[in-house]
């Protein structure tokens, strides 16, 4: 029974996925949107055979409810409800909100690490804010020495402009130099 309701579920899941595609067109719409409200029934029977089932279990298994299932978005969540000799949905590990914590401690752990790396790009960034402007003055000027003073002037002129993108940019790395934990020193 179990397996009968995992396979519609999944069947589901595709149909939600293929609904939602680009570049589905409307009519191929209306037929996943036909196909997932006959899925539905099918389900609410599926549940039904799987529930009367898992009352005779010793130990009985819990009983699942429609929206419980239907939220299941992982295969992984069915594996759970699979036979062993206990209950393994009594197990803390077994338990959603635990799986959800440990979900969102793996995305703090990236997060953490994402930090060090924009710790670096910061410094890098405000070494290239810094440098820039002087090879750009150095090259203004090789342009006036060499007689080229309508590219110099050209050249200034886009300095000057970059200059107040970079002088926004300077501002909010020293917001950001100063935020606790930064440490790009």
């Amino acid at each position: 029974a179990l397996d009968v309701l995992e396979n519609l579920v999944v069947q589901r899941l595709f149909e939600l996925e293929k609904f939602n595609l680009r570049g589905t067109r409307y009519a191929m719409r209306r037929a996943i949107a036909k196909a997932m409200d006959e899925r539905c029934g099918a389900i609410r029977t599926a549940l039904q055979k799987y529930n009367d089932l898992a009352r005779k279990l010793i130990p009985p298994r819990p009983k699942l409810n429609y929206d419980t299932v239907i939220s299941m978005t992982w295969v992984s969540e069915f594996a759970l409800l699979r036979f062993s000799k206990r209950n393994v949905q009594e197990e803390q590990w077994a338990d959603h909100l635990v799986r959800e914590m440990t979900v969102q401690w793996h995305l703090l752990q990236c997060a953490k690490q994402e930090i060090q790396r924009l710790d670096i790009e910061v410094r890098r960034l405000w070494t290239a804010l810094h440098d820039e402007p002087i090879v750009w003055r150095q090259s203004i000027a090789a342009a006036h020495r060499a007689g080229h003073t309508v590219l110099a002037a050209e050249m200034q002129h886009r300095l000057n402009a970059r200059q107040q993108i970079d002088y926004a940019l300077q501002t909010r790395l020293q917001q950001i130099f100063a935020l606790p934990g930064f440490s790009g020193n």
